[in-house]
């Protein structure tokens, strides 16, 4: 308990106990957490009520192409089998290089970055991206929550934040924010 509430203060908050004898103790945590006015959360609120508007399980129709840089190529064949269940046109990219060139090449329409990379890592391959003056919608993958890594992606340039494993509900809210549906 010592070492929990130096690590609490020490993040600026505090622990603090309540006891009720026989029925136990509650232990409340609370540090200042700061979220930049313009970073765009995919909300669990409306991803369930859309889900239950539209049923389970719902795929959007999307149209456009969707640039998936991730190095593992298990992730890659699985996510890319996700994103083509939506009608999109998926491009992998295994490091942050490759990503560069392709999005120098031809701008995908929406990009899925996973963060650690090999070559050049996914928060590079963004501020690459955003010193080009590519305003493709950028989001984050990564398996990494913590509020430091989390403002390392917003700050590199990045729209969002998907973690990993992936959720597919949060991941299509996401896209058919920035992708256009099939008619």
């Amino acid at each position: 308990m010592a070492v929990s509430k130096k690590l609490a203060i020490l993040m600026g908050g505090d622990i603090a106990v309540t006891s009720e004898l026989g029925k136990g103790s509650t232990f409340t945590f609370t540090v200042p957490a700061e979220i930049p006015t313009d970073t765009i959360w995919v909300q669990k609120e409306k991803v369930s009520k859309r889900r239950n508007m539209r049923g389970k399980n719902h795929v959007p129709r999307l149209h456009g192409t969707v640039l998936l840089a991730e190095d593992n190529v298990v992730n890659q064949k699985l996510i890319e089998r996700i994103l083509c269940k939506s009608g999109v046109d998926v491009i992998i990219a295994s490091d942050g290089l490759e990503v560069c060139q392709v999005c120098d090449d031809t701008l995908p329409d929406f990009v899925l970055m996973d963060i650690n990379m090999p070559n050049r890592n996914g928060l590079e391959a963004t501020r690459y991206l955003r010193r080009q003056e590519y305003n493709v919608p950028i989001y984050a993958l990564t398996a990494e929550f913590s509020k430091e890594e989390i403002d390392k992606t917003l700050e590199a340039g990045c729209n969002g934040f998907l973690g990993k494993p992936l959720n597919k509900d949060l991941l299509y809210s996401a896209m058919e924010r920035h992708l256009p549906k099939k008619a």
